[in-house]
């Protein structure tokens, strides 16, 4: 699959729940990169990331994320990350990825912590 597919709903009053479909690798990381991007500078600092429905993931998609990381950050955001993939679990661990932001195995978790936060 080359293509990506991002869906958006708003979580709590303050984090936006991104739900990814696809195969995220060189060929498709812009299509990632940049409506996420877009988001921020649309003043979207708080997002949950879902990529329970992508199956494949290669550094490009790690570089974009980190990419993500260090721009929320710099605006006093953050993100959070849903997987339960194994194998994208484990590139996201061997990078150091999951030692940046909160990577959650279940979608439930990740928009529970949300939406306390968001009161």
């Amino acid at each position: 699959m080359d293509e990506i597919k991002i869906a958006i709903q708003r979580l709590g009053s303050r984090s936006l729940f991104v739900k990814v479909s696809g195969d995220v690798n060189l060929v498709t990381a812009y299509s990632l990169d940049e409506p996420m991007r877009q988001l921020v500078r649309r003043g979207h600092h708080h997002l949950v990331v879902d990529f329970e429905n992508v199956k494949f993931m290669d550094s490009s998609g790690v570089g974009v994320l980190i990419g993500l990381h260090r721009l929320l950050k710099e605006l006093n955001g953050e993100m959070s990350v849903v997987c339960s993939d194994p194998n994208i679990m484990k590139l996201l661990e061997i990078t150091n990825f999951s030692k940046l932001v909160n990577v959650y195995g279940q979608r439930e978790k990740a928009i529970e912590r949300e939406r306390a936060l968001s009161f």
